[in-house]
């Protein structure tokens, strides 16, 4: 276990600078590191979301992808792409019900703290954007029609049809037509 005696951690970028503050903790406050299950040996992560490589000892920069965080583990000359959050809630959060998305309880997706983090469904996920985090897409998209589409594929949620279709690389009309024509078999449209 190492201790840390900082008010803050950052999570860190490219070339060894901050890209985020990852969560205001307690002074003096522990935190573990754990083998990353399939990359024992090679990676570990702590209960806030940083991962190491145990060759260099070093922290692993991380990039953000799709408003999430991914960093990248290689084994033999294969990359995977893991996102923090997930790997933090597989390791320090219980999911005795099996739910199979993670919600960050503050709506900060860089703030992969393992108390920010709790299980969900794909509606509690939902309402939890709604009721909790008083989610109003008018704000956002300035859209009459207030939207949340999950991309099915990916378990990524988007606020609006401009932003799914911006990381599909679709147009925004493209999208809709598709929604509106029954063919959206990869995407799950919620009005909300």
């Amino acid at each position: 276990m190492i201790l840390i005696y900082t008010n803050f951690m950052y999570m860190m970028g490219q070339h060894g600078k901050p890209v985020g503050k990852l969560k205001t903790i307690n002074n003096m406050e522990q935190t573990e590191w754990v083998d990353i299950n399939g990359f024992e040996g090679y990676y570990q992560l702590d209960n806030l979301g940083n991962v190491k490589s145990l060759r260099t000892g070093k922290l692993l920069s991380v990039c953000s992808k799709r408003a999430y965080l991914s960093v990248v583990l290689y084994i033999d000359g294969v990359r995977h792409y893991k996102a923090p959050h997930r790997l933090v809630a597989e390791h320090f959060v219980p999911n005795p019900e099996n739910k199979p998305e993670v919600n960050h309880l503050d709506g900060d997706k860089q703030n992969n703290y393992y108390l920010n983090l709790a299980w969900a469904t794909e509606i509690e996920n939902q309402q939890h954007a709604i009721n909790v985090l008083h989610f109003n897409n008018q704000q956002k998209t300035g859209s009459n029609e207030n939207l949340l589409i999950l991309d099915v594929n990916t378990g990524v949620f988007y606020y609006s049809a401009k932003e799914a279709a911006n990381y599909n690389n679709r147009t925004q009309q493209n999208l809709l037509r598709t929604f509106k024509s029954g063919r959206a078999s990869s995407y799950h449209l919620q009005k909300v």
